[in-house]
């Protein structure tokens, strides 16, 4: 409805520059203009009513119709580059590429973006538009309005729809992923939370840092039940220096107890603690020297103590 609406205004817009440039002047005082005292329109008149008539040049008319469909056509590339996608006539590549080129400096756009990742129910299809949104989120409109579509969305929205706010550190965005973090039901949700603000820039703010940290110990001590990835960034989030005794022996036990992947995070994490280095390096020798230990992460001990 709104595409077609635009494309009547561009089409009414055309319509009025091309009578102005076609219809000759009537002459003052000829049997079809009894007024021959009237005054030329100034560029802006008040008439009754308190309205305001404003009198546009027809260049500027025609820019604006020009703008209005190259908008709309800008638009109708990205419903065709979905709609091929959820037929399955372009790949989610393929589709992550026409999106790009239709959006690209037009942050416009990004709200068409935004409604269509809030809907999106393929989670290839979600994973692009959020990647997408991303190149635009340096609009600050957009970017509210995407931390406030969000908050209001689902978990599923949540889960992918994080990413677009990815490497971002205005406070509106890390707030949203430290609630995410702390109260979200779904593990995903949580998770892709988790992972925002392991990649934010610079420190987390007081308030986000000490919720997020505290959802991360939930995650890793049983009392939440966390999937793997939760799991992951979780480690990650506590391995920062000044850890507490607590969560570095938290750290610990995700070391040598969990899924492969948390043991090498939680061990990439409890070298980032900054803890002392005697005690790291038991931690690590122990590693390199369990038969029962994941290949990669025996490996990654002999490194760190080659090193160190």
């Amino acid at each position: 409805m709104k595409r077609a609406w635009l494309l009547f205004a561009a089409g009414a817009v055309g319509a009025a520059l091309l009578f102005s440039e076609q219809a000759p002047p009537r002459q003052p005082g000829s049997a079809r203009d009894p007024a021959p005292a009237l005054r030329e329109p100034s560029p802006v008149e008040t008439s009754l009513g308190g309205a305001r008539t404003v009198a546009l040049d027809p260049g500027a008319v025609a820019a604006l119709g020009a703008a209005l469909a190259a908008r709309v056509g800008r638009a109708s590339l990205i419903d065709q580059a979905l709609d091929d996608a959820r037929a399955g006539r372009a790949d989610p590549v393929e589709l992550g590429r026409r999106l790009r080129a239709a959006t690209a400096g037009h942050p416009e756009l990004g709200s068409a973006v935004l409604r269509a990742l809030a809907a999106e129910r393929s989670p290839a299809v979600a994973l692009q538009l959020a990647q997408v949104l991303g190149t635009l989120e340096d609009d600050a409109t957009l970017r509210a309005e995407t931390v406030a579509t969000l908050r209001a969305g689902s978990s599923e929205s949540r889960s992918t729809g994080l990413i677009a706010l990815l490497g971002r550190g205005e406070p509106e965005v890390l707030q949203l992923a430290a609630a995410t973090l702390g109260a979200d039901p779904s593990a995903e949700a949580r998770a892709s939370a988790a992972f925002l603000l392991n990649n934010a820039p610079g420190e987390l703010p007081a308030a986000a840092l000490r919720d997020a940290l505290e959802a991360a110990r939930r995650a890793l001590s049983g009392d939440d039940p966390a999937g793997t990835r939760l799991r992951e960034e979780s480690a990650t989030l506590l391995g920062r220096p000044a850890a507490t005794t607590a969560d570095l022996a938290l750290l610990e036990q995700c070391v040598f107890h969990g899924e492969p992947a948390l043991r090498m995070r939680a061990l990439a994490a409890l070298e980032q603690t900054g803890e002392d280095r005697a005690l790291l390096r038991s931690t690590f020798d122990r590693v390199a020297a369990d038969p029962a230990a994941p290949e990669r992460l025996v490996e990654m001990a002999k490194v760190w103590r080659a090193a160190h």
